[in-house]
């Protein structure tokens, strides 16, 4: 029967029938029950703030932190699994220990809220090159899987967002990301730097032993290097290749690590064609060279024919002919060669011992000789 009141309705307010007291502001109240005998008890009740809704990030990496806040002062923060994250009881720093979620909770008195908070495994340091070319691309590599690839500048540098390439798209440099989440210790960066990248080589691919070439490339400040000095060496600055031994070498111009490649080719040199000069039409001839595996041809067919691999001539018909022996249509050595017409000889077949007959033939400018000068002479 008797009546519940406040003494500070502005802290708190109590049901007079029902006792129920409503906390308004954070204080104390004293709250009293009186009965109709003038008879009361009394009691003090103390109205804590209710925390607001936590804030910051509730996500974080292993061994990195995270700060959570909250717009009420005065509370103690709590981890709920402090293996898998620990929290500053008056800082709200939340740091990372294990994968995992934990709740955190922020207590004012017997007033609290939460917030569930995911430890994420981080990112390793960025593997791969970060050197690119203009126009090339190559794989950047994380550790952990599952994040997003983004660049700072993709004009400069492109990167896919989950394939990690990058490629070179004007010189300068840009940062690229790779981010498992948007909390502290989630996102690790590297800079790429991008160089021109060199315009195609351009000049022979040949050459023969002792021999030297010219290439060229008009994209500027780049050097020249060979794959191998034993067979073609190349001036660093000037392009100029010269032929050292027979073989084929890979040249390279590069422009910190972007290049262009250029194959060439160095032929050996012939040694001087051997063999006799003349052949008679219809008859052969065999020439040879000592450097081995060039390629014979003859600069007119009407009159003299070759094998191209056995040197073997042939007189077509009379006159004289170029016979050259050739690596790879460069290094050449050449001999003319003379064919001579053949005629039929004129004039009796038969002489009595001690006679004299006479023999004609209608081609001048021939030698006669006897294979048998003791049976006749001539």
């Amino acid at each position: 029967g008797g009546r519940w009141t406040s003494s500070s309705t502005a802290i708190a307010t109590v049901g007079t029938g029902t006792g129920i007291v409503t906390g308004l502001l954070a204080g104390t109240a004293t709250i009293t029950y009186t009965t109709g005998a003038g008879c009361y008890a009394t009691t003090i009740v103390t109205v804590t703030p209710t925390p607001s809704p936590i804030g910051g990030m509730p996500v974080t990496g292993i061994g990195s932190s995270t700060t959570l806040t909250n717009l009420v002062p005065g509370g103690i923060w709590t981890s709920g699994d402090v293996l898998i994250a620990t929290v500053g009881s008056t800082t709200g720093v939340v740091t990372g220990i294990s994968y995992g979620t934990s709740v955190v909770t922020y207590a004012i008195g017997s007033c609290f809220v939460t917030q569930v908070v995911t430890v994420t495994y981080a990112p390793t340091p960025i593997g791969g090159s970060t050197s690119l070319c203009v126009g090339l691309c190559n794989t950047l590599t994380n550790g952990v899987g599952g994040g997003t690839w983004s660049s700072t500048n993709p004009a400069v540098a492109t990167i896919g967002s989950s394939s990690g390439l990058a490629c070179g798209v004007t010189p300068g440099t840009a940062i690229i990301s790779y981010s498992i989440g948007t909390g502290p210790g989630l996102t690790v960066t590297t800079t790429v730097t991008v160089s021109p990248s060199p315009a195609p080589i351009t000049g022979p691919t040949s050459m023969c032993v002792g021999g030297s070439i010219t290439i060229f490339n008009p994209t500027p400040s780049g050097r020249w290097s060979s794959s191998d000095i034993l067979v073609a060496g190349v001036g660093s600055t000037t392009g100029v290749v010269t032929g050292v031994s027979a073989g084929t070498a890979t040249i390279t111009y590069a422009i910190s690590t972007c290049y262009a490649l250029r194959v060439v080719t160095v032929n050996p040199t012939p040694g001087p064609i051997t063999g006799v000069s003349n052949v008679c039409q219809g008859q052969t001839i065999a020439l040879s060279n000592s450097v081995p595996s060039g390629i014979w041809s003859s600069g007119s067919i009407a009159i003299a024919t070759i094998g191209s691999v056995t040197g073997i001539v042939t007189g077509i018909l009379p006159g004289t002919s170029v016979i050259t022996y050739s690596f790879g249509g460069l290094c050449i050595a050449t001999r003319t060669i003379t064919v001579n017409p053949i005629s039929p000889i004129y004039g009796t077949s038969s002489v009595c011992v001690g006679f004299t007959a006479t023999l004609v033939d209608a081609t001048p400018g021939g030698t006669w000789v006897s294979l048998d000068p003791a049976i006749a002479t001539v």
